[in-house]
C-alpha cells in the first residue's frame, strides 16, 4: 500500500516530490499530498506517525519532538518540501483513537 502512495505522489509531482530519509523508516508515515493555491502539490506525512518512528528508533518523546521541529518542520528545502498533518484521530503512537 505504501509503495502505491509513493508511486502516486511521484507520478503527480513528475518525480519532484521530496521524501523523508531514510525511506524505510518514514515511507510508512506518508498519508497523501497537500494542495495549496499557487504551489505545487507536496508529500504529506502524519506528524504522529513520524514521532512514533523516531521513538521506535530510540528517541524519547521529547527528543523526537525536538528532532522533528528542528530538522523536519524547520527545514525548508524548496517548493517541494514535505508537509506534516496532525490528525486528531491519531494518538501519539500513530494508532487510531
Amino acid at each position: 500500500m505504501r509503495e502505491e502512495i509513493v508511486e502516486e505522489i511521484s507520478d503527480r509531482t513528475c518525480g519532484e516530490a521530496l521524501l523523508l530519509e531514510p525511506r524505510d523508516m518514514f515511507d510508512a508515515c506518508l498519508v497523501g499530498m497537500v494542495h495549496q493555491f499557487g504551489r505545487p502539490p507536496v508529500a504529506c506525512y502524519s506528524l504522529n506517525k513520524v514521532l512514533a518512528a523516531l521513538m521506535q528508533d530510540g528517541a524519547t518523546h521529547e527528543e523526537a519532538v525536538e528532532w522533528f521541529e528542528f530538522n523536519m518542520v524547520g527545514a525548508w528545502v524548496g517548493e517541494f518540501t514535505p508537509a506534516f498533518i496532525e490528525t486528531l484521530e491519531e494518538t501519539g503512537d500513530g494508532s487510531e483513537r
